[in-house]
């Protein structure tokens, strides 16, 4: 019963994470020394890579996460 509970709790991994701790691993960057703009662009490109591998984002969803990077931006 608690080997289910746990299966069931399990965390699911960041896409935009990983995307963003692979690029401090390699020492380009990482969210910690970019500026707003180019976290804005590591923001819609790790998007755009989610996208390619079969997430399905809705029409809506991507309004409002282009309208959620603008507004952070600002």
């Amino acid at each position: 019963m608690e080997e289910e509970a746990k299966a069931l709790t399990r965390e699911v991994p960041s896409g935009l994470n990983a995307c963003l701790q692979r690029k401090r691993k390699r020492g380009d960057g990482g969210s910690a020394s970019l500026s707003p703009f180019l976290r804005m662009q590591s923001c819609r490109d790790a998007l755009s890579k989610l996208d390619t591998l079969g997430w399905a984002r809705s029409y809506h969803q991507r309004l409002f996460h282009e309208d959620f990077l603008v507004c952070m931006a600002a």
